[in-house]
């Protein structure tokens, strides 16, 4: 066993523990396709052209182009699309009506999932089980191959499991045990619905209740042994559930209590993150102080657990643009992959405060011996930062820098999207057809570009000439997606 396969084997239930979602601590990069355009001034006519197109016929068009994709999963892909946009509308009802339409019977049940979650939340229970009980019956809606016992549970409890989520999230847990109830379970399965009773006990106040349903699911968990602490798990979880649920004064409160230093230190990067969130940078420090403390003072057979908590305090320090100590924090990474990805959110910070020469300076101390290109990497997410922000001229000459072969479709995805925000839309469109059929991940990303440009040109009110563009793309996956981006152009701000 090499190095880091027994790094990682040293810190799996910690690292288990951990990822319940809160951790995401840095600032997240938005793709660019889908950043939203800033506010423009509207000449009449445009105002006039963007009432004349409506949301419910860009819709309709965009589903009926992708009805005419030949490629089955491509075809569920841009159904699936299409869902995500009417949910995020609230038409749950032309979301149901738009998974009949999708081919394959794995998409199909998470988009089931999807809508089952956005009934749950908004608290129609009694849809969000009927839901449920359409994703087990697969010729009544439409689908040509029946499906078999195992896919009718597997598609069942993906969506109760859904609903449980929801309802833990509103504290709701009666609402959890109904879903449970209702669960075809197994070992694993019943191990999940327990992990959100957790969660839903957390969120109602019950937090004593919850270190017990934490602990008990620990505990159940295939990989717990004798030298599992439990106990302490619990607390860990307990804690990453109130960050979740933004209990910043629980969280500080529930950190005090864990003994494992390393989650301690995330636990508090995480509350750091939430106290400057909410302006109070003062406390912020102190709490970060505490975080950087507890991560020195622990101590770990390989180290990995101390660089994970370091990268998680550097991601903090990076987003409240603490440069300086967010640089002085990943020096202290040991591992070399992580002090990596710790200079990469640095630079990604940088990139996106407006600060490119110290974006580009803390790319440079990024060492490729522990990635191939990890400095590669970091450049990359640099130029699209330059683009997001509007200097296409400047992610032009950041992305000239990197070697030969070195893919950068991402940032010629951004760079169009960007082009659509300056106004340029034949630049943008023009841009977007360096991205090829043949290469699929560049597909995949002109498939976001063209809906980003639409959704662009139709937020400021150009949405009829958007759709002249379209009927001349000459393929229906990239037809349907700019369509979609009309749609989400015309709502924009409403």
């Amino acid at each position: 066993m090499n190095m880091r396969s027994k790094m990682r084997d040293s810190t799996r239930k910690l690292r288990f523990i951990l990822r319940v979602g809160v951790f995401g601590l840095g600032a997240l990069l938005v793709h660019a396709a889908n950043a939203r355009p800033q506010a423009t001034q509207k000449k009449d006519g445009k105002a006039a052209a963007k009432e004349s197109i409506s949301v419910d016929s860009a819709l309709a068009e965009s589903t009926k182009r992708a009805q005419d994709i030949p490629d089955p999963p491509q075809k569920s892909a841009a159904l699936a699309k299409i869902i995500e946009v009417e949910i995020k509308m609230g038409r749950l009802a032309d979301a149901h009506q738009t998974i009949s339409l999708i081919p394959s019977s794995d998409a199909r049940a998470r988009a089931f999932s999807q809508v089952a979650f956005a009934e749950a939340e908004s608290g129609k229970l009694d849809a969000a089980f009927a839901t449920a009980d359409l994703a087990t019956r697969g010729e009544a809606t439409g689908l040509k191959v029946a499906l078999s016992e195992q896919q009718q549970r597997d598609y069942k409890n993906m969506v109760l499991r859904g609903i449980a989520s929801a309802r833990a999230a509103a504290g709701d847990v009666e609402g959890v045990r109904r879903a449970e109830s209702a669960a075809i379970l197994s070992g694993d399965i019943a191990n999940k619905f327990l992990h959100e009773i957790a969660r839903a006990q957390v969120k109602s106040g019950d937090v004593a209740g919850a270190a017990k349903s934490f602990a008990e699911y620990i505990r159940s968990m295939p990989d717990s042994g004798a030298s599992t602490d439990a106990a302490d798990q619990a607390i860990i979880s307990v804690a990453a559930a109130q960050l979740e649920f933004g209990d910043i004064a629980g969280a500080l409160s529930s950190a005090a209590r864990i003994h494992n230093g390393a989650a301690r230190a995330i636990i508090l990067a995480g509350a750091g993150n939430a106290q400057v969130e909410h302006g109070d940078r003062t406390a912020a420090t102190a709490t970060i102080a505490k975080a950087i403390a507890a991560a020195q003072a622990y101590h770990d057979l390989y180290g990995y657990d101390k660089s994970r908590a370091f990268l998680e305090i550097a991601k903090v320090q990076a987003a409240s643009r603490d440069f300086h100590g967010a640089q002085d924090t990943a020096k202290q990474i040991s591992d070399g992959f992580t002090k990596n990805q710790a200079f990469t959110a640095i630079a990604i910070a940088q990139a996106h405060a407006g600060d490119f020469a110290g974006a580009m300076q803390a790319a440079a101390a990024i060492v490729n011996d522990a990635a191939a290109t990890n400095r590669e990497d970091a450049i990359k997410e640099i130029a699209v930062a330059e683009a997001d922000a509007g200097n296409i001229a400047g992610a032009r000459t950041t992305v000239a820098q990197l070697p030969a072969g070195y893919d950068t479709n991402t940032v010629t995805a951004a760079i169009a999207v960007a082009e659509a925000r300056s106004g340029d839309y034949k630049g943008a469109l023009a841009t977007s057809d360096l991205l090829p059929e043949s290469d699929r991940r560049a597909w995949a990303l002109r498939i976001f570009a063209v809906r980003g440009i639409a959704s662009v040109q139709a937020e400021a009110g150009d949405a009829a000439r958007a759709k002249e563009w379209i009927a001349t793309l000459n393929a229906p996956t990239l037809e349907s997606s700019a369509l979609l981006g009309v749609a989400e152009g015309l709502t924009s701000g409403k």
